[in-house]
């Protein structure tokens, strides 16, 4: 079993500051990596923990933590795929800025099926890493128009909804490639081997999918945008809650002390009156 290590990157190599009389040139960036076991042959993934900390709070919990990870900065994950894993790894690397000498982008932009990115966005939203789910997702939405219309498999369908919640991005990105995108024929075949759940959500978005559709125009095609099926990112809640307080604090009413209330001056409507009517005629 291998260490964790400390790996010296430096991020601020430039060849015209490399002259030893420059004595102020930056040190190097000490990135420190923890090391994952994925699957049941435990093949071994190198990440940088700072940068998969920030992108999830799952490794965040764990190699941050008091758990044995982050004494160790070993993680077993033998539940999960390599393939999947090895995605995830390449994105956080480019995420920090560190060259991975992988060639997993282009296997998820090219080879990967949907199949495939379904279970990498799964994978995703268990490490809650939503800047992930929401590049997995983009890369879905690009495959199926790569596909130009071809019907998804049955068994991605039920897959999604075996492995998601109600309300999920990814069942409801799914739902509406089917409602607007895929042939009626595929769906009189393959009804009856379906989730219900799906079944279900499919027959309200072709309620509905008319009545929402940026062109009322029968005819015309629906448009799915990648932002209608991204997740909220922790950075986006951060800022929503900061507004919110913002607001909240503007709109606060501020109470008066108890000091303030027992020296208050409270108006004589009579005295008022007296001083009123004692002014001098102009």
């Amino acid at each position: 079993m291998s260490h964790p290590r400390r790996a010296r990157y430096d991020s601020n190599a430039n060849p015209m500051m490399s002259s030893p009389t420059n004595e102020q040139a930056k040190p190097p960036r000490i990135i420190e990596f923890a090391t994952i076991y994925v699957g049941p042959s435990r093949i071994s993934f190198s990440i940088p923990v700072e940068a998969a900390s920030t992108h999830s709070p799952f490794f965040a919990n764990a190699f941050q933590g008091k758990f044995k990870e982050g004494k160790t900065k070993v993680m077993e994950m033998a539940y999960d795929e390599p393939r999947t894993f090895r995605c995830f790894a390449h994105w956080i690397y480019q995420q920090a800025g560190i060259p991975s000498g992988a060639d997993s982008e282009s296997e998820m932009e090219n080879t990967l099926k949907m199949y495939d990115l379904a279970i990498i966005w799964i994978f995703a939203d268990r490490i809650r890493a939503a800047g992930f789910q929401n590049y997995v997702m983009d890369l879905i939405l690009e495959r199926y128009n790569d596909y130009h219309g071809t019907n998804i498999s049955v068994e991605t369908f039920n897959h999604v909804y075996q492995n998601t919640l109600a309300g999920s991005q990814l069942r409801h990105a799914f739902v509406d490639l089917a409602a607007h995108k895929m042939s009626p024929s595929w769906y009189n075949i393959h009804k009856g081997d379906l989730e219900v759940e799906f079944l279900e959500e499919l027959c309200l978005a072709q309620m509905t999918k008319d009545r929402f559709s940026v062109d009322p125009r029968p005819s015309a095609e629906y448009k799915l945008h990648n932002f209608m099926y991204h997740v909220e990112t922790d950075e986006a809640l951060k800022e929503q809650e900061a507004a919110a307080a913002a607001r909240a604090k503007a709109h606060e009413k501020e109470q008066a002390t108890r000091e303030q209330m027992e020296n208050r001056k409270v108006l004589d409507v009579k005295s008022v009156r007296r001083r009123h009517l004692n002014v001098p005629p102009i």
